[in-house]
């Protein structure tokens, strides 16, 4: 349940870009203070952080489906891609693909935190293989 909330909220702040509407995701859950409302800008989480929700969430969905395992480290391969890329636009000013326009890219935290979801996610994937192996498990009759 948890993951398809993610899914959500990724598909949503990719709907309030697409159709250029606020639906006040951003403020759900921290809303500035009074006092430092003037100086506290918030805004949508950036494109490429919105469609990392949505791969990761796809990803916890499909991780426990045995014919999926393939597809979840395609998944996951793509989150480290856009990670990736958006580490090389936040500190070299490149983009990919190089026609692309620049966009604001996702910061160095949010990176650093979808690549260590990224290896748990390998990680868990790695333990359901192991106990694919052992299935069925080997009992006297």
């Amino acid at each position: 349940g948890y993951a398809l909330v993610v899914i959500l909220i990724g598909l949503l702040t990719l709907a309030q870009y697409l159709f250029g509407v606020s639906i006040g995701i951003d403020h759900l859950v921290f809303l500035p203070p009074a006092v430092a409302a003037p100086y506290f800008q918030t805004g949508p989480m950036e494109i490429e952080t919105a469609t990392n929700f949505i791969l990761i969430g796809v990803a916890l969905v499909l991780i426990n489906i045995r014919g999926y395992r393939t597809v979840v480290r395609l998944l996951i391969g793509l989150v480290v891609a856009i990670c990736v890329s958006s580490l090389l636009g936040l500190f070299r000013g490149i983009t990919l693909p190089p026609s692309s326009p620049p966009v604001a890219p996702m910061a160095a935290l949010t990176v650093a935190m979808f690549f260590l979801l990224c290896v748990g996610l390998l990680l868990a994937g790695r333990q359901f293989d192991q106990t694919d192996q052992n299935w069925p498990p080997n009992t006297p009759p």
